[in-house]
């Protein structure tokens, strides 16, 4: 199988309405900023996309052009709905049915700090990848309970609804502190780069 690459030959400059909307395009834009490459190929092709948000180090190797800073209010990944404050998931890898899973069940307090927000800023917290808030507020405590396999690495995961900015967190299960503080003025701007979609195999 041939490895494949993608590029993005002309970055596009156009502003993104709520949902990362394109009214140019008259279609929502696919948010592959937080995928790895492998995912976001395996997303491109199962979906047909022709058109996506992508993170500038994804791009790096194939892309020579400058990125684009969009400010706009990046949709959860997938266009997944907003959640209640407390949320039973499991977040597991796919294994083998004949292989026992040792679950355990967790519940954290989640909080993010900050000074000053802009905008009626608000905020998705994301568990692995997956989104247990869609929209939370700063500086308020949210109680969040879920299930995960024993020894697995957690990623905590808080970005902006309003900017390419997050923040993320890695604990290991057993090591998941009760009570999760972070720092709005810690986030990290993301440089990201939109466009139409070109694939071609890796030399």
């Amino acid at each position: 199988m041939f490895k494949m690459k993608i590029i993005i030959n002309k970055p596009c400059s156009e502003k993104l309405s709520q949902n990362n909307y394109c009214s140019k395009c008259d279609h929502q834009i696919p948010d592959l900023s937080a995928l790895s490459k492998s995912d976001a190929i395996n997303k491109i092709k199962e979906n047909n996309i022709t058109c996506g948000i992508f993170n500038e180090d994804l791009l790096k190797d194939s892309n020579p052009l400058k990125s684009i800073y969009n400010i706009i209010a990046l949709s959860a990944i997938g266009f997944l709905t907003p959640q209640v404050n407390a949320m039973d998931t499991v977040f597991k890898d796919d294994l083998n049915s004949n292989q026992t899973i040792k679950i355990q069940k967790k519940q954290i307090t989640f909080r993010l700090n900050s000074s000053s927000i802009q905008n009626e800023e608000t905020f998705r917290l994301l568990i692995n990848n997956k989104v247990v808030l869609a929209e939370m507020n700063a500086n308020q405590d949210y109680i969040i309970n879920f299930d995960i396999e024993k020894n697995a690495t957690i990623e905590i995961r808080i970005a902006s609804n309003l900017f390419v900015e997050d923040l993320i967190k890695n604990y290991q299960s057993d090591q998941l502190p009760n009570k999760v503080i972070l720092s709005r003025e810690k986030f990290n701007p993301k440089p990201i780069v939109m466009g139409k979609i070109i694939m071609k195999p890796e030399k």
